[in-house]
């Protein structure tokens, strides 16, 4: 887990490839809505303004989307 943004009001989690768990990837706001996910395999996610950026490790390219 990763605490993240400009404000820090983002928590940034990861999870292991298993049966149950449909993603890999999932951040949360400070209400606890997720806002962004993917069974994409990544790390370093890093929030910037309303910009989500992460390392997708099987593409081995750097992505990006807005998350507001």
């Amino acid at each position: 887990m990763k605490i993240t943004g400009d404000n820090k009001e983002y928590l940034a989690c990861t999870f292991k490839e298993t049966v149950q768990a449909k993603y890999r990837t999932m951040v949360l706001d400070r209400l606890g809505k997720v806002v962004f996910k993917t069974s994409d395999c990544g790390n370093n996610v890093t929030i910037e303004g309303n910009t989500l950026y992460f390392y997708n490790i099987t593409t081995q390219n750097v992505c990006s989307c807005k998350i507001k």
